[in-house]
């Protein structure tokens, strides 16, 4: 017997849960003829019912060599395979072969491409990217029925997949079978998940169909969901029918607002991790400024930022008990020379428009604002607002609020909020009053508001810093 045979065979056993056991005492009788004399037992000693010595037992010779079972514990393991899939050497491969394929599909080698990606698919059967990347290259050649194809075969894999059933409802609308693009987003939309690029593509899907309702409400609800695709939403051609909609021009102003704060906010945050006061801004373009404060106005435009805080006095300091007026909100710091510079300029504005709906409130950083520290900090800032005759209600914030609620990147700031209460602009930059009374006329809706600040620029100059 072999040695293989002899393992295997060994393992069987084991796994069955016995070993081999000696053969029993024969009960035949014994052939004619004298007895062996090595088992011939003194007549004294011959008893009936007596079993035979153990010594003189039979089974207590050893079994041949080739015969005997392995010990139990080499038995009960048996040869353990190699899974190749979990080897090093093949994942290595098959990034080495994706990271190819990805290559060549930027630089336009289509046919290299879809190559690789069958030797990774011949490699990791059903590998989700290079299924995708398949039928997406396939779809651009207009070979529709191959991309489904390599869609199906990813789907064996995982057949909920959200990337290869986005990609089939692409390849189902490109062939004309808009329904059945339909009923696959429909379907993979049916989880909890956000999927904001499905609801997107049923979005396209329902435009197609000249479902301008049901489109539009599919836009937004991808708006809700996460998407900001805004440079997609321009490109898509099947749109057509619906882009001068207003709840389209809607959705994509929101998608461009909501990346400006996020990319204020990553600006303003790296700014404020370097634990050192912002860059004050002497000047700034106020011509843009009034320029876009007067379309946020027209058009309604503007963020719901709340401000809900308590003020230095212990009193609520919150922008929307002052809806119906309009509201500037000075962000200074004392440590800011263009700051405390334009402290007279906006306690002008507060006492000749108190009487004309607009309302002044501030909001104090102090990069020394730290846990624990607090008290202090605010008996400072009260000190100072007494020291400038600063009578205007006043919060302090720190880092994390400066950065990430208000997405301040510099100092000094006004915030404009219109009667409504939404946040019309961020105005960066020393400010003189002809141009803090421009864009309260403005706020307030004022006739001429924008050609008469537009004439007071001239007569702003921000001083030279010292």
């Amino acid at each position: 017997m072999r040695v293989r045979d002899a393992i295997l065979a060994g393992a069987l056993t084991a796994s069955c849960g016995c070993e081999r056991a000696p053969p029993p005492p024969s009960t035949a009788p014994p052939p004619p003829g004298p007895p062996p004399a090595q088992t011939q037992a003194p007549p004294q000693q011959a008893q009936p019912a007596q079993a035979p010595a153990p010594a003189a037992q039979p089974a207590a010779a050893p079994a041949p060599a080739a015969q005997q079972a392995p010990p139990p514990a080499q038995a009960a393991k048996p040869p353990e395979r190699k899974n190749p899939f979990k080897a090093p050497e093949h994942f290595n491969e098959l990034q080495r072969l994706y990271a190819e394929a990805t290559a060549a599909i930027a630089a336009g080698d289509k046919a290299k491409a879809l190559d690789l990606l069958d030797d990774v698919l011949a490699l990791e059967q059903g590998h989700r990217l290079a299924s995708r990347d398949k039928a997406r290259l396939l779809r651009g050649m207009g070979r529709y029925d191959e991309a489904l194809a390599a869609i199906s075969e990813g789907l064996k894999i995982t057949a909920d997949d959200t990337y290869l059933l986005e990609e089939k409802a692409w390849i189902l609308l490109e062939k004309g079978e808009t329904k059945a693009a339909l009923s696959v987003v429909d379907g993979a939309l049916k989880s909890d998940l956000p999927l904001p690029g499905l609801r997107y593509q049923r979005a396209v899907i329902r435009t197609v169909l000249s479902d301008k309702e049901g489109a539009l409400a599919a836009l937004e609800d991808a708006l809700e969901h996460g998407f900001l695709g805004h440079s997609i939403m321009e490109a898509e051609k099947r749109f057509e029918p619906i882009r001068r909609e207003k709840r389209f021009e809607a959705v994509l102003d929101k998608i461009r607002d909501t990346l400006a704060r996020s990319q204020a906010a990553a600006v303003a945050f790296q700014a404020h991790e370097e634990d050192r006061p912002l860059p004050e801004v002497w000047a700034a373009d106020y011509r843009e400024q009034i320029e876009t404060l007067v379309g946020n106005v027209s058009r309604g435009k503007g963020e719901d930022l709340e401000i809900d805080l308590t003020d230095v006095d212990g009193k609520p300091l919150r922008v929307a008990d002052h809806k119906g007026k309009v509201v500037f909100v000075q962000v200074w710091g004392a440590w800011s020379e263009a700051c405390r510079k334009m402290i007279p300029e906006i306690l002008r504005l507060k006492e000749e428009y108190k009487d004309k709906g607009v309302v002044v409130l501030s909001l104090c950083y102090e990069p020394a604002a730290v846990p624990g520290e607090e008290q202090e900090v605010v008996l400072n800032v009260k000190a100072f607002q007494r020291e400038n005759k600063f009578d205007v209600p006043c919060a302090v914030i720190d880092k994390e609020y400066s950065a990430l609620k208000l997405y301040v990147s510099g100092y000094p700031v006004t915030l404009l909020f219109g009667k409504e209460g939404k946040m019309h602009l961020r105005s960066y930059g020393f400010k003189a009053y002809h141009v803090l009374r421009g864009m309260a006329d403005i706020l307030l809706g004022t006739a001429g508001a924008k050609d008469a600040a537009l004439r007071d620029l001239d007569r702003e100059k921000a001083p030279e810093k010292r």
